[in-house]
């Protein structure tokens, strides 16, 4: 469930004061009211795709980690690009490959929607990358 924007937030709430023992004077007015703020979006509030979008962005790069890192299921040494009109282009392999220390096709999380899968060379890299 993503955060609301900070414009939005404003909006959203509910106004618990008749819950609160202490919300009126002896008169019977009411002294102070008290607002419990929604942060995350609401339920059935459909958020626009930008913010959908920003999000799994953001929690797509906290998944993956630090790519730079040896230990890392997601990590990434070099690329390797095999386009038609190179020398030494073979069409047996894909035109963009990431590739780990070992020139193996490294780790990879897809997101479409909500369909999210891991794509690795071996099934032991599939289930780190899984479970980060």
């Amino acid at each position: 469930n993503f955060m609301l924007h900070e414009s939005a937030r404003q909006y959203f709430g509910v106004d618990i004061t008749p819950l609160l023992e202490m919300d009126r004077d002896d008169l019977g007015r009411r002294v102070k009211a008290v607002w419990e703020s929604w942060m995350r979006c609401a339920m059935g509030f459909k958020a626009s795709p930008n913010h959908a979008v920003k999000h799994v962005a953001i929690a797509e790069e906290f998944l993956k980690g630090i790519v730079s890192d040896t230990k890392n299921p997601f990590h990434i040494e070099s690329f390797r690009l095999n386009l038609p009109g190179q020398v030494d282009y073979n069409p047996s392999l894909p035109w963009f490959s990431a590739l780990t220390l070992l020139r193996a096709l490294a780790t990879c999380l897809l997101i479409y929607i909500d369909d999210e899968r891991i794509h690795a060379s071996t099934e032991d890299l599939a289930w780190s990358g899984a479970h980060q």
